[in-house]
Formats: C-alpha cells, sequence, structure tokens
C-alpha cells in the first residue's frame, strides 16, 4: 500500500555466521493526487498591458507532503471545476515547489486578446489533481490614438484656460484619460501646469483647466492619452494660448464730428491688444467693430439729438 517499504538482505556463511550490516533498499509508494490548486493570481478578468505572472499554491495531502509542480494552461473558451478547456493555445509548467508553497509559471508571448486560464498539479510520482476552474484575462498592448486637440484654437487669447481633445481607443472598447501639460516652450521642457481629464469611453471629449493659473503670457499646451492598462499615446504637437486677463485701456480720442453726412465717431487705439470695440448708444450696445476699425458713420444728428454715445475696447 502507500507508504515507505524497506528490503534488506544480509548473507550468512556455511558456518552460520550472519552479516551484521544488511545491504538496504527503500521505495515510497504514492498513489495519493496532490488537490487541485487555488488559483492566486491574476485576480480574475484582470486587463493588462503586460504578460501576466500566472500564481497558484501547490498543495499535497500525502503524509509529510510531497513535492511537485504546477501546470498552467490558456485557452480560447473556459471550463468548470474538473474539465481541461480547449482548445489549448499554450501551456507553461512552474518549477518544483515544496507542500502549500507558491507555484508559478510566466506564458510566453501573445497576441492580444482575452485568454482563459487554468492550473493543475503534478507530485513528484506523477500524481495528478484535477484542472481548477478557469479564470480570465485580458492583454492589451495597443497604444490610444493620439488625442487632436479641441480648444483653444491654436494661437488663442483667453482669459482663462480650459484645454479640451478626445480620447480614442477603439481597439477593446477602451477606456481611458487625456493628459495635459502648459509650458513656457515650444518642446515642452519646461512645464508651468499639468494634470488630467477624468475617466473617459472611446470618443469622448476630455477637458482640463489648472487649479491655479500661471502670470498672464504665452504659452504652449499638449496632450496624450492613457488607456486604463497604463498603455500611453503620443504627445500632441504644441499649440500656443495667450493668457490674458487684464482688460485693455479705455480708447483714446474718442469724439464726434458732424458734418454733411451725418455723425461720425472716431477715436484712437490705446496702448494695448484690442480683439474689438463696441459702441453703446443710451447704454446699449449697437455695434461690434474689429481691432482696425477707428471710426463709425451714426448718419443724420442735429443739434436736437438727445442720443448718448460711448465705446467700449
Amino acid at each position: 500500500g502507500d507508504g515507505t517499504h524497506t528490503f534488506d538482505v544480509r548473507a550468512t556463511d556455511p558456518a552460520g555466521n550472519r552479516d551484521t550490516s544488511p545491504a538496504t533498499y527503500s521505495w515510497k509508494i504514492d498513489n495519493l493526487a496532490p488537490s487541485t490548486p487555488t488559483l492566486t493570481a491574476p485576480a480574475d478578468a484582470l486587463m493588462t498591458n503586460a504578460l501576466p505572472q500566472l500564481r497558484a499554491t501547490f498543495d499535497d495531502a500525502t503524509a509529510g507532503g510531497d513535492t511537485g509542480t504546477v501546470e498552467f494552461q490558456l485557452c480560447s473558451s473556459s471550463a468548470a471545476a474538473g474539465v481541461s478547456c480547449a482548445p489549448v493555445m499554450q501551456s507553461v509548467t512552474s518549477g518544483s515547489v515544496s507542500n502549500g508553497g507558491p507555484a508559478s509559471a510566466t506564458p510566453a508571448a501573445l497576441a492580444d486578446g482575452t485568454y482563459n486560464w487554468q492550473a493543475r498539479a503534478r507530485d513528484v510520482a506523477g500524481n495528478l489533481s484535477g484542472w481548477s476552474a478557469t479564470r480570465t484575462f485580458q492583454l492589451d498592448t495597443s497604444v490610444p490614438t493620439v488625442p487632436v486637440p479641441s480648444a483653444p484654437a491654436d494661437g488663442a487669447s483667453v482669459r482663462a484656460i480650459q484645454l479640451s481633445a478626445p480620447f480614442n481607443k477603439p481597439a477593446f472598447a477602451g477606456t481611458g484619460i487625456v493628459e495635459f501639460r502648459l509650458c513656457s516652450d515650444a518642446l515642452c521642457l519646461s512645464i508651468v501646469r499639468s494634470g488630467s481629464s477624468g475617466t473617459l469611453v472611446n470618443g469622448a471629449l476630455a477637458t482640463w483647466s489648472p487649479s491655479s493659473l500661471p502670470l498672464d503670457g504665452l504659452y504652449y499646451w499638449q496632450a496624450r492619452a492613457q488607456d486604463s492598462v497604463g498603455n500611453v499615446s503620443a504627445w500632441t504637437p504644441s499649440r500656443t494660448l495667450f493668457l490674458d486677463r487684464v482688460a485693455p485701456g479705455k480708447p483714446v480720442n474718442f469724439n464726434g464730428q458732424v458734418a454733411a453726412d451725418g455723425l461720425t465717431l472716431r477715436w484712437s487705439a490705446p496702448n494695448d491688444n484690442v480683439a474689438n470695440y463696441v459702441v453703446f448708444v443710451d447704454g446699449a450696445p449697437w455695434k461690434n467693430l474689429g481691432s482696425t476699425e477707428f471710426e463709425v458713420k451714426m448718419g443724420a444728428f442735429d443739434s436736437g439729438d438727445a442720443r448718448s454715445f460711448s465705446l467700449v475696447a
């Protein structure tokens, strides 16, 4: 039966003298299979961008416990405990481990996709356990698409900073974030502010604003996408923006002249960058004018005209 057995051989001569140190041979019979391994890692349904190390415990019920190995196999379909999954796409075996010890093995190169994996134990006598139930993992090494910046437009002047770009990860209908950085140079060697969006689904628009604004001036900004398993796209080419939170000064030399064609309002530019001018009549906005327009015709005007006129840059 199972257990350790010993066979002794001793010699006796014709005079009846017996050998006092017999030759001994011992062997062990073990027909007891190890327990089905307990899978420990990776967690079921893991999503990863690197080959996972498969891990399970080796437990042998033989008295004293045997050493052994754990065999792992990867399949395209799932299987219940006690059933070998199929078709088998790859198998790999751990090194020798002692009773109760952790066994591990890493698969060879795999294509991106979803895999089912299970394990069984083999003790030193060759007894096999049943297969464990399968777990799954998803291998995804594809990087998201480099974002196409949405806003602000390249070269825009802004009073506040809100950067936006879409997240695109067609493979596996991935989720992820978009990272943004605001820099003082076109190569983004000097980062002034940085941050990221919340988690996004494929095709969603990411937005980000710094928690505090830098000083007014010219800045460069970039974006890149990172999916949920850590694959990262390249940074976008730099765009520029001009942060300007200071209102321009009042237009200079604002005046009106009446001629045969009516009233003409004229002015000069303040010492500042001006996007446009707004003419107000009786306190209400009347007309928007471009940054290089310095006069406007108001039409007929006489001494009884009580309208008031003002101009804002």
